[in-house]
């Protein structure tokens, strides 16, 4: 029956994913630590669907997983075979509530790209412009639902039997992973964080979203805007368009501290292929599946950290961390003092600012 197969689609989907991790050698008699993060990247590669997505929003997590883990995990690649065009094609039509060919001028059915979740395709209004439709893969409800299941059973068989399980609160990390998972997988909520974020950036000189079209989007197809421009990780592409990439870095930077401290609204899902670099020079965010939001409260304790740190104040660094994270009762106020003294020391010689491996190094002592 239908919910029998529920029922046993995870734990046949868990022992998949097991065997893969004990023939990679991640669990079993033979394993050598080093290897570890090697091991777990093939898995999660091998056991495909969402979790490569685990693996990649893993890899963004150094203040969770050790810095040759996230190196580790970033090399994962979500390249999946494009679904067939008889299956998506119903897809379309249902989301649409007509063929494409009749709403579209042109549609081009060879999809530009092709991942675990969606499918992207070309195609022209009737009014000519250029727009790009991510469409979802079909049955991607059921896939989930699964692999979901798969997950929370892995990271309570972590939590339980590993050394890593004790400090890294892998149930608690799941259910923030899946979490975010459900909301990329309803187009209509990027379709909502794309105007969001388009009213959080307006006054900011040459940065924007795409345009997007809700009309001719659903919970599982979104048409925007087509932008045809290198991303920044695009050096010398950049060079030879006449830009100059520390300017555009700057402007980077200024984007997303006015969405962090202006407007509490940001883009969080920044690898260089989502952060493109137009001929004017503006930058456009695209992908906007997964949007951060941080509270007023959290701001101001956020600048207290940045301004305790660069004045070197280890207690007031202290206090701004406490509003922004628990802290368990049973640690030693005295040593965490010391440790961030020690800290401070280290990294704010004579006025050098905060650096990024400033940054990596306090969320790792934390």
């Amino acid at each position: 029956s239908a919910s029998m197969r529920r029922r046993s689609g995870p734990i046949r989907r868990y022992r998949e994913v097991i065997g893969l991790a004990r023939a990679n050698g991640v669990i079993g008699g033979q394993r050598r630590d080093e290897q570890l993060p090697a091991g777990v990247r093939t898995t999660l590669e091998q056991a495909g669907g969402i979790f490569v997505k685990l693996g990649q929003v893993a890899s963004t997590r150094s203040d969770v997983l050790p810095r040759t883990w996230c190196d580790e995990l970033a090399e994962l690649r979500s390249s999946a075979d494009p679904a067939p065009r008889e299956v998506m094609h119903q897809h379309i039509v249902a989301e649409l509530g007509a063929e494409p060919e009749e709403v579209f001028a042109r549609f081009d059915w060879e999809p530009l790209a092709s991942a675990s979740i969606a499918q992207v395709y070309r195609a022209e209004q009737l009014d000519g412009t250029q727009v790009v439709l991510k469409v979802q893969r079909p049955g991607l409800d059921d896939v989930v639902a699964v692999d979901s299941e798969a997950i929370r059973q892995i990271a309570r068989l972590i939590e339980r039997r590993t050394q890593l399980g004790l400090t890294v609160r892998p149930v608690e990390l799941a259910d923030e992973f899946l979490d975010g998972v459900a909301e990329e997988l309803d187009f209509g909520v990027e379709l909502s964080n794309a105007s969001e974020m388009a009213a959080g950036l307006a006054g900011l000189d040459r940065v924007r979203v795409p345009a997007v079209f809700p009309d001719r989007s659903g919970r599982r197809v979104l048409t925007e805007e087509f932008v045809a421009a290198p991303n920044v990780g695009e050096h010398d592409r950049l060079i030879a368009a006449g830009h100059d990439p520390s300017e555009v870095a700057e402007r980077v930077l200024e984007a997303f501290l006015h969405q962090i401290f202006e407007v509490g609204v940001f883009h969080a899902d920044p690898h260089p292929g989502n952060l493109l670099v137009e001929d004017d020079g503006t930058i456009v965010f695209i992908d906007l599946g997964a949007v951060g939001r941080i509270g007023p409260a959290h701001r101001s304790a956020v600048l207290d950290m940045l301004s305790a740190a660069s004045s070197g104040d280890a207690r007031l660094l202290r206090q701004a961390l406490t509003q922004i994270a628990p802290v368990d009762r049973r640690v030693d106020l005295r040593a965490l003092d010391a440790a961030l003294e020690t800290f401070l020391a280290q990294h704010m010689r004579a006025g050098g600012g905060i650096t990024a491996a400033a940054f990596d190094d306090l969320a790792a002592l934390i």
